[in-house]
């Protein structure tokens, strides 16, 4: 398990062609709505729950996300 703040967010364009990633403390997690996987796989630009600088706690194995808790609230800095 990993938790902290949404790093380095890449969001997937809406026409898909590209993996969203983001990292928290330096764990890197990459996903697609266009690529069946296991997992936690819904990309932001298709209303995904993922932002920068969103406070999350992700339980994962590899780089499947098992499971995914977002804060309602942005960290206020």
């Amino acid at each position: 398990m990993v938790e902290g703040v949404v790093e380095n967010f890449d969001p997937m364009p809406a026409s898909g062609h590209k993996m969203e990633s983001f990292t928290v403390k330096g764990v890197k997690f990459e996903y697609s709505d266009f690529v069946v996987t296991p997992g936690f796989n819904n990309a932001a630009s298709q209303g995904g729950p993922i932002r920068g600088g969103l406070p999350v706690r992700i339980s994962y194995t590899g780089n499947t996300i098992l499971k995914l808790e977002v804060s309602k609230v942005a960290r206020m800095e």
